[in-house]
């Protein structure tokens, strides 16, 4: 397939503001890191999506009856692992597949994790609480909590087979409404609620996808979606706040409500729950209670619609000509990366480098969403050159290279690294930002037979706004430029040059009204 990354808003040329979308404008090209969340349907403030919640409890209860008759020998075993199986939903563009959307998708996995489950004494536990679940629903997140290997992709990917009829219709709805052509297409897999059975899927009117022809688009709705944050540290915190809040429980577990809850594993409070009914009835009861937001696709803090916003900004720019040699690709790179560098250090991009939570709270981006502005303008950019490619996510053959730029035979790879990451790499350990410029670049620019390899940081903290300063940091960098590039040079004589770019996204003077 070839490297196009496209919306479904430009593949089917939409001239829509993201506010008036309704579903999410996914990549074609790209899956992104968002999942459908039961719960999200649960709370829909559309009714006939609110019902869509007990489809899914529905099937869980039905494949816990048919545990059991795997066990009374009514039910073979192989066709009950068959029946907790189902394929990744690609025509959602949806989930962990980081390089494309076409990854194998974790069904057989998960399959095989449910099917040890349903076999426990804790799957037991779980459906005699079905008086104690709002409405008779089994909340998926009981399975997050219990089950190893059920985590929020193979939920998503769950729910997606299961309300697959309803995500047909809500598509071909959304393309009447906005004028959007269809044609007979399969879809892999749907389910028949009368018979409580997986149909094996059918064929249906739906957008094709123009970088897979013959294969369909499914629009989902944004107010499904949410971001990949962990689920179970949440619930680990929610279990010991129910400890704690109970007298009877607060003085049966004192020693455990004293610990920090890094130092509490989840087999423990796994323990707790399923041997105390009490804690178990309320932990089941507090699921219900919680909130959960949807994605704000408006603010887009993860970056998920960089390419899309940065071509319309790039629209009047004014593009050098094409380069005819590997100094003049270079050249045209640093380009890229100075105005990747004006965004935040001369515009307002910097509000970009730092999000805001619910309760004001304002820290810095993570890497992966950096790394996904530079993606999206980096697209954008080279999107005018038909003859450079421009990758994101290469495999090295030694790990995963962030950016490669490719001209005839013209190679030059890129790293990217936020000078605030100080976790452990490598043997020996190393600071994440050092391990980037002294092993990481390095191995990529030689397995990959490079030319030239360019080191992109960003730095949130300055003494000039902040105690913090990373200055020494980006100084340690610059020390070890020498010793990396004669290391690369040893492995490939070819080799030009090593390069160093670092960001500033400190907060600027009118952060304060931001």
């Amino acid at each position: 397939m070839p490297f196009n990354p496209l919306h479904i808003t430009e593949a089917f040329n939409l001239k829509i503001n993201e506010s008036d979308l309704d579903f999410f404008d996914a990549n074609l090209f790209f899956d992104s890191l968002l999942f459908i969340d039961p719960f999200l349907i649960k709370n829909s403030p559309i009714e006939d999506e609110r019902n869509l919640y007990s489809k899914i409890s529905l099937y869980l209860k039905e494949a816990f009856k048919r545990s059991l008759l795997v066990r009374a020998e009514q039910y073979h075993r192989d066709k009950f692992l068959q029946y907790l199986t189902f394929p990744e939903p690609k025509v959602i563009n949806l989930g962990y597949t980081r390089a494309s959307n076409h990854g194998s998708g974790l069904g057989d996995y998960f399959a095989k994790a449910l099917f040890d489950f349903f076999f426990s004494n804790t799957a037991q536990k779980i459906f005699k609480k079905e008086e104690v679940y709002s409405e008779g629903n089994l909340n998926t997140d009981v399975f997050s909590f219990f089950v190893d290997g059920v985590d929020q992709d193979g939920i998503s990917d769950l729910t997606a087979n299961l309300i697959m009829d309803y995500l047909i219709q809500y598509t071909q709805m959304q393309c009447e409404k906005l004028g959007i052509p269809t044609k007979i297409l399969p879809i892999e897999q749907t389910f028949d609620y009368e018979h409580m059975e997986w149909t094996g899927g059918g064929y249906f009117k739906l957008p094709e996808n123009p970088l897979d022809p013959e294969q369909p688009i499914i629009f989902v709705p944004k107010r499904f979606l949410r971001t990949n944050e962990n689920i179970k540290p949440n619930l680990k915190s929610k279990v010991k706040g129910i400890l704690k809040s109970d007298p009877i429980l607060k003085s049966k577990f004192a020693r455990l409500i004293q610990m920090p809850i890094s130092d509490v594993s989840i087999e423990e409070l796994r323990d707790v729950l399923l041997n105390d009914e009490l804690a178990l009835t309320k932990f089941i009861k507090s699921l219900d209670l919680g909130e959960r937001d949807a994605y704000d696709f408006t603010g887009d803090p993860l970056e998920f619609l960089s390419i899309k916003r940065y071509k319309e900004k790039l629209s009047d720019f004014k593009f050098p000509p094409e380069p005819k040699a590997c100094n003049e690709l270079l050249t045209l790179t640093h380009r890229l990366i100075s105005l990747f560098r004006d965004e935040f250090e001369r515009k307002d991009g910097w509000r970009d480098a730092w999000t805001r939570n619910k309760d004001g709270q304002v820290t810095p981006i993570i890497e992966p969403a950096w790394g996904r502005k530079f993606r999206g303008m980096g697209v954008a950019f080279f999107d005018n050159y038909p003859n450079i490619t421009f990758l994101p996510e290469v495999e090295s053959g030694n790990g995963e290279l962030d950016f490669c730029v490719i001209f005839m035979n013209c190679k030059i790879t890129i790293e990217l690294k936020l000078l605030k990451n100080n976790s452990l790499k490598g043997t020996p350990p190393q600071p994440s930002y050092l391990h980037g410029i002294t092993v990481q670049l390095p191995n990529y620019a030689i397995n990959l037979s490079a030319q030239n390899a360019i080191y992109i940081t960003g730095q949130h903290y300055r003494r000039t706004s902040s105690r913090i300063n990373h200055d020494i940091r980006a100084n340690e960098i610059r020390a070890c430029i020498p010793d990396s590039t004669n290391l690369i040079k040893s492995h490939l004589p070819q080799f030009n040059s090593l390069g160093y770019k670092n960001i500033d996204l400190t907060k600027k003077p009118s952060f304060s009204k931001w």
